[in-house]
């Protein structure tokens, strides 16, 4: 047995939109996460979302840090 909370894992999800910007994708459109807050296992902003917002930010660590 491990030691920590015991997080609920919800079920894989097939198709889900992004809490940003609605668009569908699978889970391939999302990045993985062991966070105790997303029990799906993955971030509800999709790669694309990510990816817009790190650019315009010029990839600054301290953007990075914020989705981390």
């Amino acid at each position: 047995m491990g030691i920590g909370p015991k997080a609920n894992k919800t079920k894989p999800f097939l198709i889900r939109s992004c809490t940003r910007c609605g668009e569908s994708f699978d889970q391939s459109g999302y990045s993985p996460t062991k966070s105790y807050f997303y029990p799906d296992g993955y971030l509800p902003v999709c790669n694309k979302c990510i990816n817009e917002y790190l650019k315009a930010h010029d990839w600054d660590w301290k953007y990075v840090d914020k989705v981390c």
